[in-house]
């Protein structure tokens, strides 16, 4: 679901190719599409009046530091989580247009809300990132996210791993977590691991029993600090992302005044996008 502001001023027209367009007694006679990617915003003033082409905004996942179950570390993600309204429980992605001069006085704000945010996990040399399409119309998923309170079904992996618990999750490549490093081998202590499994496994020497792992994981979702997990889907990872359909408006670009586009989340996703340059006047 998405809502979109009002924009009043918006001056294209037809299927966004105008033969002759003017300012004043200039009359543009060419373009060329150009191709633009950015971290942070987008400013142009030399299009015309038509739209954004083949836009892509591209997840990015944070976790600074090494967490610990005594000293967890946020993941941060792509996406504000909404605590009330309508989309409570939903992720919203915030693309500020604004268009003019020396002060912008036309503002159009796109906001997307999402089941889940944009994420972004690393494996070896690849980078698989969740990003939303406007051109397909499409929220292109990678990675997953989970957070436990203790009511989830966990169980000891085995009489000679007894402090390592296991749950039942989609194919996963590799996992990231809240309170315990990522684990390349199943069964080291203090960690989580995924490799080529179908579950999660989380090995903490402290407890020795299913109960009282699950006591841990309840413990730290009352504190307010769940124990949560990213995880990157095999599949995905193998070529096979997970596409889900969502209705996106296009995004204007005007003639004649500074076109700058601004990612408003806290944790900065990537923007690409093509425009048609003008190339000559006369």
């Amino acid at each position: 679901m998405i809502s979109v502001g009002e924009n009043k001023s918006v001056l294209c027209k037809g299927d966004f190719r105008p033969a002759e367009l003017y300012k004043g007694d200039k009359k543009v006679v060419g373009y060329e599409r150009v191709s633009i990617e950015t971290a942070d915003n987008i400013s142009i003033t030399d299009c015309y009046n038509d739209k954004l082409h083949d836009v892509i905004i591209e997840g990015n996942t944070i976790q600074d530091g090494t967490p610990t179950p005594q000293a967890p570390v946020e993941i941060q993600n792509v996406g504000e989580l909404m605590t009330e309204g309508e989309n409570k429980g939903k992720y919203k992605v915030s693309l500020r247009c604004k268009y003019g001069d020396s002060t912008f006085l036309d503002e159009n704000n796109i906001e997307i809300y999402l089941d889940e945010p944009l994420m972004k996990m690393t494996h070896g040399n690849k980078t698989c990132a969740d990003y939303i399409d406007f051109e397909k119309s499409v929220v292109v998923k990678y990675n997953f996210k989970e957070i436990y309170d203790g009511t989830e079904s966990w169980e000891i992996v085995s009489t000679s791993n007894p402090n390592t618990f296991s749950k039942r999750i989609t194919t996963a490549r590799t996992v990231i977590c809240s309170h315990y490093q990522t684990g390349y081998t199943v069964g080291i202590d203090m960690t989580a691991a995924a490799n080529y499994s179908v579950r999660v496994y989380i090995t903490d020497s402290r407890f020795s029993t299913v109960e009282d792992f699950k006591a841990f994981l309840a413990q730290q979702s009352e504190a307010g600090t769940p124990v949560t997990v990213v995880i990157l889907n095999y599949s995905a990872y193998n070529g096979s992302p997970r596409e889900e359909p969502i209705e996106l408006p296009e995004i204007p670009t005007k003639y004649g005044c500074t076109n700058i586009y601004e990612l408003a989340n806290a944790v900065k996703p990537k923007l690409r996008a093509k425009y048609k340059k003008i190339i000559k006047e006369g």
